[in-house]
């Protein structure tokens, strides 16, 4: 029931629900085809005028290919735990080049 708020706004384009619910589909439903879907849409809806939002477009992005990718080899890595590590490195790489700028 705590989802249904993130799921809805995220079904209506809102990119940061649906960033934010790829985050709780990956570290608590272990859902990572569904978290793909998720940043597949933030990457599609964010927009670029603000730092905030490129960096949030860049990581959405970012993180959709990285799962596809930990989906991809699921025969040989475990995805929930692939994706835990994707994001992981592209939320520190992203965060630390925003400072950077």
């Amino acid at each position: 029931a705590a989802f249904v708020p993130l799921e809805k706004s995220c079904k209506a384009g809102i990119a940061a629900s649906c960033f934010n619910l790829g985050i709780h589909d990956i570290a608590i439903r272990g859902n990572v085809k569904r978290a793909a879907h998720n940043y597949a849409i933030a990457c599609e809806k964010y927009s670029e005028r603000l730092e905030e939002e490129r960096i949030f477009k860049l990581k959405s992005c970012a993180l959709k290919t990285a799962l596809e990718n930990c989906l991809r080899d699921q025969e040989e890595h475990d995805p929930v735990k692939c994706a835990k590590k994707a994001f992981w490195e592209i939320s520190d790489k992203y965060d630390a080049n925003s400072t950077k700028e």
